[in-house]
């Protein structure tokens, strides 16, 4: 984790500095299953000499909100433990808080197949359309699942905020109601817009969601966060590790330390800006052309081309702190 101190007519004491490293250690451990990136300390200490007193504020910048402590007292090692357990405190309060009183309500809705059925499609349609959802199934739920978990990763959304099945409903839905005049059932088209709904419904619904956030004046995310951040992660549609380095998997420890380049690998592609992603995913994984691409995100098809550029030079660089050549299939 990062952290600055700053200090103002002080300088701390040996026993001061233990306490300091002891403390942003215990923090660090709360905060482990985040990218520490995400993460800031700022550390003041100033000394009010007329009054013989120290003062310790404390100022936590957590995924862009802050928490923020100030105590003051006449022992400076006494005060700087104060006010990391307060912020201990307040870490672990929040924390409660988000697990046990969710802000944010499940809404109950009826499922796809059953507004599908009230949608009045044309039979021949009607059963070509629910077979197609029913097999491109799997992939819709990877792709939305993964947007979800990256906005949570990032910040922008908290465990639980969006279900990823009412998001798949209400594309289905969405796209349902599109072709109901149509006479022919259009696969690739269909296609196109079922992603193009899932984007545009997870955007809407975190910016639902951050604005209702912004009231608050300090959010820490839902604990457990990193088991569950890669288990979605599905073989077939990722970038592979052996896309990265040989396959040379030969013993339990190798298949161990493999299992840790693919996280670091998942983790570099959730880092991205959300277009960034979006484009390369849809291109990369799910096979779109760059003008299909542009249509599904609303955007032109230079910008797609570009960010895509940019996003497979981010992978690249990123690869290459991690020591490891990232081979373009």
């Amino acid at each position: 984790m990062k952290y600055e101190i700053i200090k103002r007519n002080v300088v701390p004491d040996a026993e001061t500095e233990k306490i300091i490293a002891r403390k942003i250690e215990k923090i660090e451990k709360l905060l482990e299953s985040f990218n520490e990136d995400l993460f800031f300390l700022r550390i003041n200490f100033n000394e009010i000499k007329k009054r013989k007193r120290f003062n310790v504020r404390l100022m936590m910048q957590i995924l862009g909100r802050h928490l923020r402590v100030k105590k003051e007292g006449p022992d400076l090692p006494a005060v700087t433990i104060e006010a990391f357990e307060a912020l201990i405190r307040e870490i672990k309060k929040f924390k409660e808080f988000l697990r046990n009183e969710p802000e944010f309500r499940r809404k109950i809705r009826p499922s796809y197949k059953e507004k599908i059925n009230k949608a009045q499609l044309k039979q021949e349609v009607q059963e070509a359309f629910e077979k197609y959802v029913e097999e491109i199934m799997p992939r819709l739920y990877s792709f939305a699942l993964k947007e979800v978990r990256n906005r949570i990763y990032q910040g922008q959304l908290r465990q639980g905020d969006i279900q990823v099945k009412d998001v798949l409903d209400e594309a289905i839905v969405r796209v349902s109601d599109m072709i109901k005049n149509e006479t022919e059932f259009k696969e690739k088209e269909v296609k196109k817009e079922l992603y193009r709904h899932i984007i545009r419904i997870i955007n809407k619904w975190t910016k639902e969601r951050r604005s209702q956030l912004s009231i608050l004046d300090k959010t820490i995310p839902p604990e457990e966060i990193d088991n569950e951040l890669y288990e979605f992660y599905q073989p077939d549609d990722i970038l592979h590790v052996e896309d990265v380095i040989p396959d040379t998997v030969e013993t339990p420890e190798d298949e161990v330390e493999e299992e840790e380049l693919q996280k670091s690998i998942d983790q570099v592609i959730s880092m991205m800006p959300d277009k960034w992603r979006q484009a390369f995913r849809l291109i990369e994984l799910e096979g779109f052309s760059p003008d299909e691409v542009a249509m599904i995100q609303d955007r032109s098809v230079e910008e797609v081309k570009k960010e895509v550029e940019m996003a497979r030079a981010f992978i690249a660089e990123k690869m290459e702190d991690l020591g490891l050549e990232w081979l373009e299939r």
